[in-house]
């Protein structure tokens, strides 16, 4: 089958930003392009690679779908008539390879409900209801797969969002990387690193590696990237973050700014 190509664009009449943000570029197909802001944060990124997202823990990639479910403990008030987070929306990669959101139902110190479909990969999760005006979830609220019962991402307590520096995308829309935003505590020096995996489904030798596409040392403070024609993120390839310091730790957190562009 012959590769598809991201489909041509027609701009609108304002600003590119603007229009983008608004969903108003379309393709020549009639297809939006879709702007997606993801962004991470690591409190304690050490001397070895770590990706930039709020687990402790490693990220973990699936090597097939499953069902998710909010894992167990946490805090009574996250629940269905509770004060705190009542109901979270998930993110990510469908077992069709398409975006899809699902929203469970907190439970508690008890794990939720099970996903009624399965996914791939999973980079967002929100706190959709709250039990009170002006709440929040009570605790961390972390996701995890059913079969294989790993992180997939979490909601820090008070913040009803994930904030996970990695992506995926699906497989009918090719993504580019348009701005970056790191940042590194105080005078903490930070190497930077993005990394990106091609064909993530295929789960057979020969396999796709993680290659390093950027890499930006010595970075501390604030600074703000501008891409104009890469990073591209071919349709279903893997993206993350990562950082490390020459000594001790170091809190660091990453905005991405993401546009989808449909393929043919």
């Amino acid at each position: 089958m012959a590769p598809r190509n991201p489909s041509s664009i027609v701009k609108g009449t304002g600003d590119f930003d603007i229009e983008l943000a608004l969903g108003r570029l379309i393709t020549n197909d009639r297809a939006p392009l879709i702007s997606i802001g993801q962004f991470g944060h690591n409190a304690a990124v050490g001397t070895t690679l770590g990706a930039i997202w709020s687990p402790s823990v490693d990220v973990t990639w699936l090597e097939a779908p499953e069902f998710m479910r909010i894992r167990a403990g946490g805090d009574v008030a996250d629940d269905i008539t509770g004060a705190g987070a009542r109901q979270v929306i998930i993110t990510g990669i469908g077992e069709d390879f398409k975006i899809q959101k699902e929203i469970l139902t907190t439970a508690g110190i008890a794990a939720s409900a099970t996903t009624t479909k399965k996914f791939w990969r999973i980079w967002q999760i929100t706190v959709l209801e709250v039990g009170v005006y002006g709440g929040t979830n009570a605790d961390i609220i972390t996701l995890e797969s059913v079969d294989t019962t790993v992180d997939m991402g979490e909601v820090e307590s008070g913040q009803c969002v994930s904030r996970m520096g990695i992506f995926s995308t699906p497989d009918d829309h090719t993504g580019i990387l348009r701005q970056l935003l790191i940042s590194a505590e105080g005078n903490k020096l930070v190497d930077f690193s993005m990394h990106r995996r091609l064909n993530f489904p295929n789960v057979s030798s020969p396999l796709s590696p993680f290659n390093i596409i950027r890499q930006l040392d010595g970075e501390e403070g604030i600074n703000i990237i501008t891409f104009h024609s890469d990073p591209v993120l071919p349709p279903l390839t893997d993206f993350f973050m990562g950082g490390m310091v020459s000594a001790g730790t170091a809190k660091v957190s990453v905005l991405m700014d993401f546009t989808l562009v449909p393929i043919r």
